[in-house]
């Protein structure tokens, strides 16, 4: 499951995009502040001198606004204490579901009813906020081309009939008529922007752009040798996603509500994306690229926006042409590859955080930092928001409360892998895991696929700890390594794990949210032959705070293992009967 090195010799620096000075202080919401438009609009509105409060699903991100607990949006009660208490003078909608990248749902009324949820349930609870509470709030919703379904011309304007014909379409046009209603019923300022495709680095990866820019990049790396596509004369109006955000933000600036395409005009096809990506690496697209139409699952269709009322109402342009729009892509991920993530979980460490981080960042390493706070009574959740306002390689997602460490782990590993992170470091908040070791791991990692650090591999290595600790530490990992056949320190949460060698799909088979997390995570990486291995550390005693783990955390993960050992057995006799049938 090993990689090649990456050739430093490709990196170059990514194309400087435009910077903005700081103009107001206004008070933004962004709904759907993690995705690619959201995190886009975060920035642009930042320089902009915004207060922002950032809404994602189970998380929040915020700007000079003080707001800790996530914010339900199909919970209408709680989307008015927000409109309420902020009085947004801007909320721009950018949620969506995006059923083709997303986990693959094959009946049509789960899919419906998990669009309708987003793209219109949703935005009710904030237009009628919006209505009840704030209405001098402007209020930006991002619809689709989609909802044009298969139109009779190819070039579309804002006059253009409405006739969606997949369900992502039928939601966002639904979507679009109740803003209508709201602004002509009640006077809102609710203005639509109808987007079509834009690309970012921040795209998911089975979409086609960003499987096309990984599969150049892996290629270039000798990590794969073809590329197969559907069809390479299919024709798309590709965007820049920081362009259409500029958008976005003139329209809500405009006198009036109304609405307007947000597009390029311009139409390219799959061949000439290929053809700039591949170049941009200095390599022939012709020699890797296989064209295979059973692959296509959808009725294609050409899809092109006429954005000439949005120039000449808002003055906009996009400031990136279609070569410059690959080439900002491809290098954004190709300088983004290897960079690393380091989640540390927080629960009352207000004395350690500002110091860990601090260390963290002296590394001076290609680090990014994730901070999960599980509403710590004694406020070290505002000290991280106050960290990831002046340092932007610092993150903080909020829960509600405390609901255990195994599951805050696999939060911090979702989000790596969400955000295209190629390595993950683990650790905890209290300087028991010493910074000064991550240079090992990553060294270690050239020829692993996880890291551990180990209090077994040296003497002397639990510095400070009472006999009674220091006990029950070994006899843990006696029964790790005897019944699950794991000679690691497998109860560590000191780890690096190389994602990009690690399918995701084994750690969404993981089941425990407690301490268990940690044997059974790497019970089933083992399993799976992710290669395995180990540095030596030591842990000294707290330096402050105490420790998380009780006498039913213990007992849970006995009975765990228990479990664990008993799948091993199952899985080993399985193996044994498959290779007797084979002789």
């Amino acid at each position: 499951m090993r990689g090649k090195s990456f050739l430093m010799s490709m990196q170059t620096e990514p194309i400087e995009r435009p910077t903005l000075t700081a103009m107001s202080e206004k008070t933004a919401l962004i709904v759907g502040c993690h995705g690619q438009d959201g995190r886009y609009l975060f920035e642009a509105l930042e320089q902009r001198n915004y207060r922002i409060l950032g809404i994602a699903k189970n998380a929040v991100r915020c700007r000079e606004i003080s707001w800790k607990t996530p914010i339900d949006i199909n919970h209408f009660e709680q989307v008015c204490e927000v409109i309420q208490q902020t009085q947004p003078d801007e909320i721009y909608y950018v949620a969506a579901f995006h059923h083709s990248s997303e986990n693959h749902l094959p009946e049509p009324r789960p899919l419906f009813e998990k669009s309708y949820e987003t793209h219109v349930s949703a935005v009710v609870n904030f237009l009628e906020a919006i209505r009840l509470h704030s209405p001098q709030s402007r209020f930006f919703y991002a619809a689709s081309s989609h909802i044009f379904g298969h139109p009779k011309r190819h070039v579309q304007n804002e006059k253009t009939v409405i006739s969606p014909t997949c369900i992502y379409g039928i939601t966002k046009a639904t979507a679009v008529f109740t803003c209508r209603f709201y602004r002509d019923q009640y006077g809102l300022f609710v203005s639509i922007g109808i987007l079509y495709n834009h690309e970012s680095r921040f795209k998911h990866s089975k979409f086609l752009t960003k499987k096309i820019i990984q599969n150049v990049l892996d290629i270039k790396e000798g990590k794969r040798d073809q590329l197969v596509l559907g069809n390479l004369k299919a024709k798309v109006d590709w965007g820049f996603a920081p362009d259409f955000v500029d958008a976005m933000y003139r329209i809500l600036q405009q006198p009036q509500p109304d609405e307007f395409i947000i597009a390029t005009g311009q139409p390219h096809t799959v061949k000439d994306f290929v053809a700039e990506a591949f170049a941009a690496m200095g390599l022939d697209w012709k020699k890797y690229v296989k064209e295979d139409p059973s692959l296509l699952s959808k009725k294609q269709r050409v899809l092109i926006g006429q954005p000439d009322k949005l120039k000449a109402q808002t003055e906009w342009q996009p400031l990136f042409d279609f070569p410059t729009m690959v080439r900002q892509i491809l290098q954004e991920e190709l300088a983004f590859r290897h960079k690393i993530l380091v989640f540390i979980p927080t629960y009352n460490e207000r004395d350690n955080v500002t110091p860990l981080a601090k260390q963290l960042m002296a590394l001076s390493l290609n680090l990014d930092i994730l901070f999960l706070d599980d509403h710590s009574p004694d406020g070290t959740g505002d000290i991280l928001d106050q960290l990831a306002l002046t340092h932007p390689n610092i993150f903080v997602i909020h829960r509600k409360g405390k609901e255990g460490i195994g599951s805050a782990h696999l939060t911090g590993v979702n989000w790596a892998y969400n955000k295209g992170y190629s390595s993950l470091i683990t650790m905890d908040c209290d300087f028991t895991h010493r910074p000064e070791a991550i240079p090992t791991f990553i060294e270690k990692a050239k020829n692993f696929d996880i890291v551990v650090g180990s209090r077994f591999l040296q003497e002397n290595s639990l510095e400070g700890w009472s006999p009674h600790r220091k006990f029950m530490t070994h006899v843990g990992h006696f029964m790790t390594k005897n019944f699950l056949q794991l000679p690691f320190d497998s109860k560590n949460a000191y780890r690096l794990y190389r994602l990009e060698n690690i399918p995701r799909h084994i750690f969404n088979r993981v089941t425990s949210s407690s301490y268990s997390f940690f044997f059974e995570s790497l019970f089933l990486l083992h399993l799976h032959g992710c290669q395995v291995g180990e540095i030596p550390i030591t842990l000294p005693a707290r330096a402050h705070g105490e420790s998380k783990m009780a006498l039913k955390d213990v007992v849970k993960s006995v009975t765990h293992l228990f479990s664990l050992y008993l799948t091993s057995r199952q899985h080993s006799a399985q193996l044994r009967q498959e290779t007797n049938r084979s002789f």
